[in-house]
């Protein structure tokens, strides 16, 4: 385990009944903090498997996340890290993650002269920004995936069945 050694100007070990006092103090601390974090990683893994998607009237989804917001930004950070978006920007005062979706099934429109073309392979649309915006409720966290005009939408529905998925997989 880690040592913890107080020593003086010149390096010499300092051996007092006030470094030993000190010496204690920070140990009762560390244990403390070693606490803290294994409740953290229950409560992550708690968060992780409780994620469920609810359509809202406009017929869109919103993901329902079991934590409070700070926590879920967290995890959800690394469940986008995991299934490989791309984050361009995120912030944790506004809880917000901007990433950037490439629809696979979503073909790019062809001109009248690229459509001739019959024998190459149709491309992907380019990606698109989805803003991931998380909003505290109580005990949970709603998390909505809008598009540039900042609306919901069918990209932004993928968006959070594939995040859905990802909860549920761990």
């Amino acid at each position: 385990g880690p040592a913890v050694s107080i020593q003086d100007t010149e390096g010499a070990a300092i051996n007092s009944e006030l470094a030993n006092s000190f010496v204690d103090r920070l140990g009762v601390q560390l244990l403390t903090f070693a606490e803290q974090v294994d409740s953290a990683e229950t409560t992550s893994s708690t968060i992780m498997q409780a994620a469920t998607l609810e359509e809202m009237p406009s017929g869109h989804f919103t993901l329902i996340v079991q934590g409070s917001a700070g926590g879920v930004w967290r995890v959800l950070e690394r469940k986008l890290q995991d299934t490989e978006f791309s984050i361009a920007e995120r912030s944790s005062e506004s809880l917000t993650f901007l990433i950037r979706y490439d629809d696979p099934k979503k073909l790019a429109e062809k001109s009248w002269a690229q459509s001739l073309a019959f024998w190459r392979d149709d491309e992907s649309a380019p990606a698109e920004n989805i803003l991931l915006v998380l909003t505290p409720t109580g005990t949970e966290t709603r998390v909505d995936a809008l598009d540039s005009q900042q609306s919901q939408s069918d990209i932004g529905d993928q968006v959070l069945r594939i995040l859905e998925e990802s909860f549920l997989k761990n």
